[in-house]
């Protein structure tokens, strides 16, 4: 993730990077690389938090123990986590989409962020794929740490 957006600031020009960056001179370039960096991993991190709350879910509702109360109380936990990361991904892409300002379009980095986020997640499914074909062994030892 830190390729990507050093690539957008190396193809971005110095006023692009002034004003995004907030901050004219020599350091525009980092904090230039520090939102697009966000703003290209944001996305990325609530699909990971929603896919742990799927599973949180898928466990809690596995979980058949205690009172009704005791058993409602994880289901409901996980199912706002996962409704939290709905709305935080949502708003992390709104603006790759739709323009800021009608008839300003939408900046080359935003749009570039929903490609990103596919190629990474289709890179990380490939391999999961590969894993799991090829090497069965570390496909099962994967989470064990967590256990």
């Amino acid at each position: 993730m830190i390729v990507v957006p050093a690539a957008i600031v190396g193809v971005t020009s110095q006023a692009a990077r002034d004003t995004v960056g907030a901050t004219p001179g020599p350091l525009s370039a980092g904090f230039y690389l520090f939102a697009e960096g966000l703003t290209i991993i944001s996305p990325l991190v609530m699909t990971c938090y929603a896919v742990l709350s799927i599973a949180g879910l898928r466990a809690a509702l596995r979980t058949r123990g205690g009172t009704h109360r005791a058993h409602l109380w994880p289901v409901a936990v996980a199912g706002g986590a996962l409704v939290g990361s709905g709305v935080a991904a949502f708003g992390s892409l709104y603006y790759s989409c739709v323009e800021v300002s009608p008839g300003e379009g939408i900046p080359g980095p935003y749009r570039a962020v929903p490609i990103v986020a596919v190629g990474v997640i289709a890179a990380g499914s490939a391999t999961a794929i590969a894993l799991r074909q090829r090497r069965r062994e570390i496909w099962d030892a994967m989470g064990a740490v967590f256990e």
